[in-house]
């Protein structure tokens, strides 16, 4: 009898700790990130392009004509400083996560040429990157940083759009005509400040890039779209 009830006891107690065990709360799963790798000069014997340049309004300020698109398999290698590297790598790459596939739009500074984007702070994407900031016209593009954007860190890819098979579009250049992507050169061992124009038209998979232009002396600031 003592032992039957010896028995009982040691199962009884074994179900109330499995219910204990059940009841506590489940710990939130962190946001798995998704590796992009892209090289940071991906030309692949493709020619950087220079663009052709424009009269310059401000003879400080060089600025050249693009009028080029970035889509899928569509890159563009853009040498800013015209020395026959690439310093900026538009390019788009398809990736899944969340049960569907996600076209994803990077404008990639070579970290090679120490050239640098301008993001807007937030959370990181699963990309591991963080949105490109859109400048409107006359906004300065400056060494000094504000509240919202900063220039990339290593490793932090800035994402320009990201467009799911299902059409919907995402990021801060959606629709967006005639923004300006804020850049930083590397030339003679100086640092020099530009724009990139940008624009992306709504029912498109593709974003057009038509001029950029970058101030001559280092250091100093340029207003977005000037030239």
């Amino acid at each position: 009898m003592k032992k039957n009830l010896y028995l009982l006891l040691l199962i009884l107690a074994g179900a109330l700790a499995g219910c204990k065990k059940d009841s506590q709360p489940v710990q939130n799963e962190k946001v798995k990130k998704i590796e992009v790798e892209i090289p940071s000069d991906p030309t692949g014997g493709q020619q950087p392009v220079a663009g052709v340049p424009q009269t310059p309004g401000n003879p400080d300020i060089t600025s050249r004509t693009l009028n080029l698109t970035v889509g899928y398999s569509k890159p563009v290698f853009l040498d800013a400083n015209n020395d026959g590297t690439s310093d900026f790598t538009f390019t788009t790459v398809l990736v899944m996560h969340d049960d569907k596939s996600h076209l994803y739009f990077f404008a990639n500074p070579n970290t090679r040429t120490e050239s640098k984007v301008l993001l807007q702070q937030g959370t990181e994407l699963k990309v591991n990157g963080l949105w490109a900031y859109p400048f409107n016209q006359d906004d300065a593009i400056a060494p000094n940083t504000t509240l919202n954007n900063d220039w990339n860190e290593f490793g932090v890819k800035p994402v320009l759009l990201a467009i799911d098979d299902d059409k919907t579009v995402n990021g801060l250049w959606k629709y967006k005509s005639d923004k300006y992507l804020g850049i930083r050169l590397k030339i003679n061992g100086n640092f020099h400040y530009g724009w990139v124009k940008i624009s992306h038209q709504q029912g498109s998979e593709e974003m057009q890039i038509t001029e950029f232009a970058y101030q001559t002396k280092s250091g100093q600031a340029i207003k977005a779209g000037e030239k």
